[in-house]
Formats: structure tokens, C-alpha cells, sequence
């Protein structure tokens, strides 16, 4: 690196702070975000805790690349590269020191409005000191390339996209998985001859790969004496002993306060503890067509699964699952997902 090309005179806590902010969404976009489009990470209070874990998260990279190339992608880009008392690029020791002191000092912890209050903080401190307490402390020196306006325009304009990106890409996942869903089923569906079910009141429609059977019942409540109305409409297949079940149920008002996530991981244990010998093995939170959803698998004895989906409407909760022997659960995936995919709402 040439460093007659680089000079610390002029501060520029705007170039600083933008070069951060573009290292954190580089870091979002590239590493992060594609866990939440394969599904690793599918609550969304994980996503919003990733977002504030972002900066912890960057530390190891961040430390690698000022010890091994002085600068950052960010940095880099807006022409800012580091170096220590020696005029060489910071130890390790050095770059993990003032990496930990930026995210614990700098932006604390990225903590909800305290990182705005420091941020402020801290660009007003380098105007006045051309300097922060870490860098001075460690001895670290910021090199500037020559100011160009379009570096910091360009770097802007980024910023002002990734922005926008992230606003609308929670919203773009939402959409693109329930294309995912449309276009699944359909490809499905081809494949074998199923019998499309159509709720009496026009409230939904279901298929099934054979005529089923419709039942009215209660469903107890845990620690209550009130039960809740329940409707099954179910298919079982003997030789195969796989039963396909579509059951609802309406909520109560009372209940309707809670977020549909809470409504939903309750209403599961309250399906498990209704019935003995059943075992919650797996959940998740998803969206299903744009609508609240939890995705199961429970242990019904020692020899029985249960695959399926619980999805909620306005205060009409429905249940959709498969149990099937242990030992066909395999064999069953393609036909699982076409049922719980068959699914549709009619409510408008």
C-alpha cells in the first residue's frame, strides 16, 4: 500500500461511520440473510435478535481482515485503511481489542435506541478529537485516501438500498415462500388422483385420497372445566394405518389478546395434553400462504408419528396432520406435504 496516497489530517466521521454501517450490511446480506431463506432461522423475533447480534456476530471477520489487510470491505471501499504506532497494520491482539470496544463502547451492544445515542456520541467526538478513546488507547492511527465525493455518494446510495432492502425483503420472503407453496402443490397434484373436500359453509377446502369422514366433538382445555367445540373430517387408510385429519375449532374471545405465535404454540400443547401418549418432537413458526402458522411432528406412543400444521384464521384455528407408523414416515414425505399444501382458505 502506498501510504503517501493516505493522510490523517482531515477527520471524516460521516466516511467512518458509513464504511460500519456498510460492513454490517454486507456482512447481514451475504452471511445472514440466507439462513432465513433456507429456513434455519423462521421466527421472526430470531430474525429481529440476528439483526441486533449482526455487530457481535461480525467481530471474528472484522478482526481478520484489519490484522491481515489493514481495512475492511467497508472501509475499503470508502478508501480508510488502519495502522498502529509501527505504521504497520494492527495486530491481532490489537484489531480483537478495538473490535470488542466498538461494539461494547462504539454502538452499545447494538442495543434498540442506546446505539443511536452513541453513535451520535461518537461522531460528534471524532469532529472535535479526530480520534476515538480505542484507537487512541491502542495507539491505532486512521489513514484517508484522497476525499472523492463519489465514494461517499455512492456508499450512501447503498446504505439508502440495503435500507429499503431490508424493509421489504421480510415481506418479499413472505411471498416468495407462498409461491413457493402454490407452485409445489400444483407440480404435486398431477401425481396422484386426490378428492377435493369443500367445507359445507364455504369456509375452506382440503383434499384427500378418498371421500373422508366428518365428526363433531369437544376438545378439553387443560386445567379447565369448559371444552371447545370441535369439528374432525379424517380419511383412514386400514392396510396402511395412515390417517389423513382436517379438525377446526373457534377460538374464544378472551383468548384473541395474545399474538398469533402464542396462540398457536399454546393451542399445540393443548392438542398433545388432550390425548395421552402424545409428544411434541419438533415446531416451528411459519407463514402459510400469508397467514400465521405452525409447522409439527409428534410421537404418538412408541410406534406412531404425527406430521402437520396448525394455521390460524381470525379466531378459527385449524389442524392439519398425518399419522402414520414410524417406519413409513420415509415413504409418506410427498403425500404429507401434498395434504398440508391442499389447504385453502376461502374466507375473504
Amino acid at each position: 500500500m502506498d501510504l503517501k496516497k493516505f493522510n490523517n489530517a482531515n477527520p471524516r466521521p460521516l466516511s467512518r461511520f458509513f464504511s460500519r454501517v456498510l460492513d454490517y450490511f454486507f456482512f447481514y446480506c451475504f452471511l445472514v440473510l440466507p439462513l432465513f431463506y433456507n429456513s434455519l432461522f423462521d421466527h421472526d423475533y430470531m430474525h429481529l435478535l440476528c439483526i441486533i447480534l449482526v455487530p457481535l456476530a461480525w467481530i471474528p471477520f472484522e478482526v481478520l481482515f484489519i490484522w491481515l489487510f489493514g481495512t475492511t470491505p467497508g472501509k475499503a471501499f470508502l478508501g480508510i485503511h488502519l495502522r498502529n504506532k509501527e505504521n504497520k497494520k494492527p495486530s491481532f491482539i490489537q484489531s480483537l481489542k478495538r473490535s470488542f470496544s466498538v461494539w461494547f463502547k462504539g454502538i452499545g451492544l447494538n442495543l434498540p435506541l442506546l446505539n443511536v445515542i452513541l453513535c451520535v456520541r461518537r461522531l460528534t467526538e471524532m469532529k472535535k478529537k479526530n480520534t476515538l478513546p480505542w484507537d487512541k488507547q491502542l495507539g491505532i492511527t486512521i489513514l484517508y485516501k484522497k476525499k472523492r465525493k463519489i465514494r461517499t455518494i455512492i456508499a450512501g446510495m447503498l446504505i439508502g438500498f440495503f435500507s429499503l432492502f431490508y424493509v421489504a425483503e421480510y415481506q418479499f420472503r413472505e411471498i416468495l415462500t407462498s409461491s413457493n407453496q402454490e407452485f409445489f402443490t400444483k407440480k404435486l397434484f398431477n401425481k396422484e388422483k386426490w378428492i377435493n373436500y369443500d367445507d359445507k359453509n364455504g369456509a375452506f377446502s382440503v383434499s384427500f385420497l378418498a371421500t373422508p369422514e366428518e365428526k363433531k366433538t369437544t376438545l378439553p382445555i387443560s386445567k379447565s372445566k369448559d371444552a371447545l367445540p370441535y369439528t374432525e373430517i379424517k380419511h383412514l387408510i386400514k392396510e396402511d394405518d395412515v390417517q389423513y385429519e382436517l379438525s377446526y375449532t373457534t377460538l374464544p374471545k378472551s383468548l384473541m389478546k395474545w399474538s398469533p405465535n402464542l396462540l398457536l404454540k399454546g393451542s399445540l400443547k393443548i392438542f398433545a395434553s388432550s390425548k395421552s401418549g402424545i409428544k411434541i418432537l419438533n415446531k416451528s413458526t411459519k407463514r402459510y400462504k400469508n397467514l400465521p402458522a405452525l409447522e409439527f411432528i409428534m410421537q404418538k406412543g412408541s410406534t406412531h408419528e404425527k406430521s402437520g400444521r396448525l394455521i390460524l384464521i381470525e379466531d378459527t384455528l385449524y389442524k392439519l396432520d398425518v399419522t402414520y407408523p414410524n417406519e413409513k414416515k420415509e415413504e409418506l414425505q410427498e403425500n404429507i406435504a401434498i395434504f398440508l399444501h391442499s389447504f385453502e382458505s376461502k374466507k375473504k
